[in-house]
């Protein structure tokens, strides 16, 4: 027999050719290593032989448990029936209330449309409103300053040519107003 110990990984090694095999080992005189896999070895055949006898009894039990039939009556069909209609009505008020649902969908819907076209509206009246008022602000304005034009350029034309040639004349002999004039280069 041969054990072999090694501290640094704790695994022991047991290697008996004559006497592992043999059940009937005197386990008194072995190490405790050697006696701890016997008893090892000894209660994996026991569940091994567990395993093998439940395994055969699911086997034989399965088939008495699937053998029993249920008798299916006329009461029970008639249930079913009533069942199956009651399914059937609930269904066609299931699809009725999605088809009002749908509806309700599609006014709503209509709706929206025609307040998106009301607002495209009000926005076009109202940028047709904005641009017809500066139009007539600016149209306003060149229509009240030209009447002020014209009789400006009267003025300037007329009069004041009238004024600035008469003062002209009388800067000959005055030398004052002939320096005021130069001044303002209107001499």
């Amino acid at each position: 027999m041969k054990i072999e110990y090694s501290k640094d990984a704790d695994a022991i090694t047991l290697t008996d050719e004559n006497c592992l095999a043999d059940n009937n080992l005197e386990l008194s005189m072995a190490s405790p290593e050697l006696r701890n896999y016997a008893e090892l070895r000894r209660s994996s055949l026991m569940l091994r032989v567990f395993l093998i006898i439940m395994f055969t009894a699911i086997l034989m039990i399965a088939p008495m448990a699937q053998a029993k039939e249920i008798p299916f009556t006329q009461e029970d069909r008639d249930r079913l029936i009533r069942l199956e209609v009651t399914l059937k009505e609930f269904k066609e008020s299931v699809d009725k209330r999605f088809e009002q649902i749908d509806k309700r969908f599609e006014q709503v819907d209509k709706r929206f449309e025609q307040i998106m076209t009301f607002m495209w509206m009000l926005a076009g009246i109202f940028t047709a409103i904005t641009a017809s008022t500066i139009g007539f602000a600016i149209w306003d304005r060149r229509s009240m300053t030209r009447p002020f034009e014209t009789r400006v350029k009267e003025l300037e034309e007329g009069k004041i040519d009238k004024v600035i040639s008469s003062l002209r004349t009388l800067a000959k002999t005055d030398a004052k107003l002939a320096e005021v004039l130069r001044q303002y280069n209107l001499l």
